[in-house]
């Protein structure tokens, strides 16, 4: 579990290191009021969560799943 910290500040509380399964987000709940995050579309968080899956130096598929499943998980 600790090797899903970032070590970033979270964009939302920015008091608790960002998790990678939830973004640049400490939680779920800090992405949820996260401003304009309920304006997304599915289409951009899981291209959000796609790019940030790469970053973190994951395969094709295995960032495609990660995305896939942040959108289940916000939608």
């Amino acid at each position: 579990m600790l090797d899903m910290i970032t070590g970033t500040p979270c964009l939302n509380c920015e008091d608790f290191a960002a998790d990678a399964r939830y973004g640049n987000f400490c939680s779920k709940e800090c992405h949820r009021e996260y401003e304009g995050f309920e304006e997304m579309t599915k289409a951009e968080v899981h291209d959000l969560y796609f790019a940030d899956g790469r970053k973190l130096g994951m395969g094709v598929a295995e960032a495609i799943t990660f995305a896939d499943d942040a959108v289940r998980m916000f939608f």
